[in-house]
């Protein structure tokens, strides 16, 4: 009887160890997570002063997770920024139009 107990005693306690080693793994590898982000953004800002160097940036720079937002078309005004624009307009306009209703 007392050996079953022991072996159900250490039975426990083996899973005890398990649970707190697998905490300890999963905290871990938070920590660790942490630290890859932290020196996969240090790499991404060297990347593009390396691009600025070569003077491949913006229009070359391959580096991950870079995406061009440079104005492709200087002076001219695309269909997307005209419909933008435009929109602002008819916005304030609105606006104009309230206040002026208001002043009667």
């Amino acid at each position: 009887e007392t050996m079953k107990a022991n072996k159900a005693l250490s039975a426990l306690q083996h899973k005890t160890r398990m649970m707190k080693a697998l905490q300890s793994s999963r905290a871990c590898m938070k920590e660790d997570m942490k630290e890859r982000v932290a020196v996969q953004n240090k790499l991404h800002d060297i990347c593009i002063t390396m691009c600025k160097e070569l003077g491949a940036f913006p229009e070359k720079c391959t580096c991950p997770g870079y995406k061009d937002t440079t104005d492709k078309t200087p002076g001219v005004m695309t269909w997307d920024e005209l419909l933008y624009y435009m929109g602002d307009v008819a916005e304030a306009s609105a606006t104009a139009i309230k206040g002026w209703k208001s002043m009667r």
